[in-house]
């Protein structure tokens, strides 16, 4: 009777500690591997692969979360300058992605293997961002890069098993593209850069000039002029600066792209606008 008891009291002592490491949400955020309680965030993460996750579909679901924690670990790790952290966490990383990979590809889930590439490709570019914070941590780079290539391999590999050559070719150029440039797209377009502000020849950004937003949303003047001036702007037409007359000096609006104006001394200020 009393090994009964005993047994019961431990069962319910164990369920107890499950819902307490199941209830850690908040420190999950916070907390890196140099930190004491990390340990219950690991143990969280056990007890719901292993304990209560079956099917392999949902294996690989919390593998790929867990996998995107670690990067949040990783740049949290960086910014505080907490190397050790960073490579820990880098390390954990690596396990679980190829471990939601594998999951993955023995489930031969199109849906769940849709999010593990997703999530690959940003991860990708959050590494390459991290290599080029870090600068001169020599081996945490290194291992970064290493990481890098290992899983945009197993990627492509499993991708390839399940999906086709074909798909296997797709994500294995858009994981290489973010790895090259985190700014690109998964197309390798990089954003726009905002229009480029130049200034006719002997004239400079000194006055209070600046651009004139086609359609109307912001109206400023040549530099060194102010509004006094009656001239109007309209795309793709030359006009006076406001405030000149008898010279050269023009203000140009989104006409004929990179136009300098290359004989203002007759006037005062002018510049070319392209939006």
């Amino acid at each position: 009777m009393k090994k009964i008891i005993a047994v019961v009291f431990s069962f319910i002592l164990a369920i107890s500690f499950v819902k307490a490491v199941l209830a850690a949400n908040d420190i999950a955020k916070i907390t890196l591997p140099s930190d004491s309680g990390y340990t219950l965030i690991k143990a969280k993460e056990w007890i719901k692969i292993n304990l209560l996750t079956f099917k392999s579909s949902s294996k690989a679901s919390l593998y790929n979360g867990y996998s995107d924690r670690r990067m949040s670990e990783m740049k949290y790790a960086v910014l505080l300058n907490d190397t050790e952290s960073a490579e820990k966490s880098l390390n954990r990383y690596e396990i679980q992605k190829e471990r939601a990979m594998r999951y993955a590809e023995r489930a031969g889930n199109a849906e769940v293997l849709s999010g593990i590439k997703k999530m690959t490709i940003s991860q990708q570019r959050v590494m390459t961002s991290l290599q080029l914070q870090l600068n001169n941590a020599g081996e945490l780079q290194e291992s970064i890069v290493r990481v890098q290539k290992q899983i945009a391999t197993m990627t492509k590999k499993v991708v390839g098993n399940v999906e086709g050559e074909n798909a296997a070719k797709i994500i294995d150029t858009q994981t290489w593209v973010v790895w090259s440039d985190p700014n690109a797209d998964i197309n390798g377009d990089l954003p726009e850069l905002p229009a480029k502000l130049e200034y006719a020849p002997g004239t400079g950004p000194g006055g209070t000039g600046s651009r004139i937003y086609e359609g109307g949303s912001e109206r400023v003047w040549a530099p060194g002029t102010s509004e006094g001036g009656t001239a109007e702007t309209t795309k793709g037409e030359n006009v006076l600066a406001p405030g000149t007359s008898g010279g050269t000096s023009n203000t140009v609006i989104e006409g004929d792209a990179n136009q300098n104006l290359n004989d203002s001394s007759g006037g005062q200020d002018g510049q070319v606008i392209q939006n």
